[in-house]
């Protein structure tokens, strides 16, 4: 990784709402229709509270009434069940609005962090472990998407809830209002301390995550070579104390979440107790009618009510939220290798050219020098051989030629154009890197050759076989290609 990338990594993990602006100024998508989303939460929120008025109208004005009728509940009873009616529907519409919504934007989320991935450097590539790319693209991104089909209709929803709610009581009468909020405010402070611990204990789970896909992964592909060195006991110790530190992430970051339930249970004990407390000394002599005192309790079940569930919502928010971190820290990952704008960029000759590396240095992000002023020339048609200790920057000046990196210091061209404004078309068609790291892809064999030539007969595919001798392996295929 480079410097900026590192030292970004090294500080405090950004809080939940840095996250989020940042997330969403990655992922626009997110931002659509979220008036129509606001609108439909709060006729899902704010219908609710239908259900306290109508109960202080009834036992005020109905039940309580000296030769009030009791069929006159049934109006109020119809205008509840209509108004629950439309909020169930608006309930549904807001939570089909946002999974619609956070899936179109997690897709395209996954698209963006694959094609910066591909654009960046081998060095960069190389100094991150597969599982934790595989881990941002794959299990970071799912965790935004079960909060986003829950935690965040939780969020809108009962947001919206609370500050009708909210609105109601102080309507009623801000004397038990007051009482209500001044219960519950410890509460809040509580919450910001926990979630403080929590963001940096989530931050440290999905970092074991992507630990541990990186090491099973490394166990399942070198397999072999594992079994072939004797070596079943070492890779399985690394193993085990991945999945091991992993475990221990989890249960922390769990120990900590779970502390929230008790506490938000507690605070609805004391916040009802103490409305109800002041609603009995206020009496009918300050204007507290039993409707009222019975539709505050009600009102002040529904303000608790999301308190509770943001207990558990916090719990998933941070998960997420430590998710979210990860996959924008990697679209942060600064490209160091930028292709030129086509309408600048120059064509390698098509005649076979000369390869000149002129006082070339390079050093990777995290190590040291690894080629110090190399100037040397390569005729068209030679063949030479590069010879070295390991680690003495065979790979890396090939990779220089091909363009994977760039020179900390000094140029490289190939038929006399710098590589840094080449077209990387040509530079493709004109420069190939052969790896000594096999890699076969999950398709045919045919699909395999065709690889960076899409257009190739089998004919062709054929014959390339028969230049190097395999002519008699590939007949002896099952299925042939």
């Amino acid at each position: 990784m480079t410097k900026a990338v590192d030292d970004r990594r090294r500080k405090q993990p950004d809080g939940a709402i840095a996250v989020l602006r940042r997330g969403l100024v990655a992922t626009p998508e997110l931002r659509r229709g979220v008036g129509l989303i606001v609108v439909f939460a709060v006729v899902a929120g704010g219908g609710r509270v239908i259900v306290p008025v109508l109960v202080q109208q009834a036992l005020d004005h109905v039940i309580g009434r000296s030769g009030g009728h009791r069929r006159s509940v049934l109006p109020l009873l119809a205008v509840g069940v209509a108004v629950l009616a439309v909020t169930t529907l608006a309930a549904r519409a807001t939570q089909r609005r946002l999974v619609v919504n956070a899936e179109r934007a997690l897709c395209l989320l996954r698209i963006r962090a694959f094609r910066h991935v591909h654009r960046m450097a081998v060095a960069d590539l190389a100094e991150e472990q597969r599982g934790q790319l595989v881990s941002r693209v794959t299990s970071d991104i799912e965790t935004i998407s079960q909060f986003l089909q829950w935690g965040g209709i939780m969020w809108v929803i009962n947001g919206t809830l609370m500050i009708v709610v909210l609105g109601v009581m102080a309507v009623y009468d801000w004397r038990l209002a007051s009482v209500a909020l001044v219960a519950v405010a410890p509460l809040a402070v509580v919450l910001r301390l926990v979630q403080r611990r929590l963001v940096a204990a989530y931050d440290v789970l999905r970092s074991r995550v992507g630990d541990l896909l990186g090491a099973a992964s490394e166990a399942i592909m070198a397999a072999a070579v594992i079994r072939g060195y004797g070596a079943e006991a070492d890779s399985m110790g690394r193993l085990e104390r991945t999945i091991t530190a992993r475990r221990r992430a989890d249960i922390q970051a769990s120990v900590i979440g779970g502390a929230l339930f008790p506490c938000s249970d507690l605070f609805s004990v004391l916040s009802v107790s103490a409305v109800i407390v002041a609603g009995v000394l206020l009496g009918p002599a300050h204007g507290m009618s039993q409707g009222k005192l019975v539709a505050f309790a009600f009102l002040v079940g529904l303000f608790l009510e999301p308190v509770s569930e943001f207990t558990e919502i916090i719990d998933h928010t941070q998960l997420a939220v430590a998710g979210w971190r990860k996959v924008l820290d990697l679209l942060d990952t600064p490209i160091t290798v930028v292709n030129p704008d086509p309408a600048v960029a120059v064509a390698l000759p098509d005649a076979p050219p000369a390869i000149e590396i002129d006082h070339v240095s390079y050093a990777y992000p995290t190590g040291g020098e690894v080629l110090h002023d190399i100037t040397t020339s390569v005729r068209p048609g030679t063949r030479v051989a590069l010879v070295g200790a390991t680690g003495s920057g065979k790979s890396t000046l090939a990779r220089l030629l091909g363009r994977f990196c760039d020179p900390t210091e000094g140029t490289v061209r190939v038929g006399g154009v710098d590589l840094r404004v080449a077209s990387p078309t040509s530079l493709r068609r004109t420069v190939v890197v052969v790896p000594q790291e096999v890699f076969l892809f999950d398709e045919t064999v045919a699909a395999n050759v065709r690889f960076a030539r899409a257009e190739a007969t089998d004919e062709e595919v054929l014959a390339a076989f028969a230049d190097l001798g395999l002519a008699d392996w590939v007949g002896g295929l099952p299925l042939g290609l």
